[in-house]
C-alpha cells in the first residue's frame, strides 16, 4: 500500500519528530536533523507493508515484496543524488514500480554503502525461464530480478565474495515461462 503524504501531514511528521525527540532525550541537532526530513520535503511516499494470512501469498513474500517495491525509488534517487519521480514499467512493475524514495530511505542507502543495478525485462525473463527449465522452480518476474542482474552481469560478484539470491514469487502466471 502507498500512503502519499502532502506538505500538512509532512508538518504534522516534523512537528512530532521533534516532541518525541526531545522526549528521548536526543541532541537538538539530531532532533532538526530527523525533523528536517519531513519539513524540507513537498511529498513522500509511505510504502506500508500489511502481511494478510493467505495460503495463496506467504506473509514472507508479502514482506519481501514491498521491500522490492522501493528499489526502483532508490535507483533513481541515487542516480540523480535525489528523491525523484520516476516512470513505473516493465515486465516486474507490479512488485517493483513506485515512483518515488522518501528522503529516510534514501539517506540509509548513502549512510550504508547501498548499491543497486538495473536489468532490462529480457533479462528478467531469460532467468525465470533458466530457473524454470533447470529447476523446475516457477517465480513471478519481481523474484527473478536478482538472478537476472547476475546472468545479465549488471552485478560481478567480487572475487570470494558469497552470494545468496532469494528467490519469490507465487504470484506467476506460468504461460510466459
Amino acid at each position: 500500500r502507498f500512503v502519499v503524504l502532502t506538505r500538512p501531514a509532512l508538518e504534522r511528521l516534523a512537528a512530532l519528530t521533534g516532541e518525541r525527540g526531545r522526549e528521548l532525550g536526543l541532541a537538538d541537532d539530531v532532533i532538526a536533523k530527523a525533523a528536517s526530513q519531513f519539513s524540507d520535503s513537498h511529498l513522500a511516499v509511505a510504502v506500508v507493508n500489511v502481511p494478510r494470512g493467505t495460503e495463496k501469498v506467504p506473509q514472507i513474500e508479502q514482506t519481501l515484496s514491498t521491500g522490492a517495491v522501493c528499489l526502483s525509488l532508490l535507483n533513481a534517487a541515487l542516480a540523480a543524488g535525489g528523491p525523484v519521480d520516476v516512470e513505473v514499467s516493465g515486465i516486474a512493475a507490479n512488485a517493483l514500480g513506485a515512483r518515488r524514495i522518501g528522503g529516510l530511505c534514501l539517506d540509509l542507502a548513502r549512510q550504508t554503502g547501498t548499491t543497486s543495478v538495473l536489468v532490462p525485462d529480457s533479462a528478467i525473463a531469460e532467468a525465470q525461464r533458466i530457473l524454470w527449465r533447470e529447476a523446475r522452480v516457477l517465480v513471478e518476474p519481481a523474484g527473478a530480478t536478482a538472478l537476472a542482474a547476475l546472468i545479465a552481469g549488471a552485478y560481478v560478484p567480487a572475487p570470494g565474495e558469497s552470494l545468496a539470491v532469494l528467490l519469490c514469487g507465487a504470484n506467476v502466471a506460468p504461460e510466459p515461462v
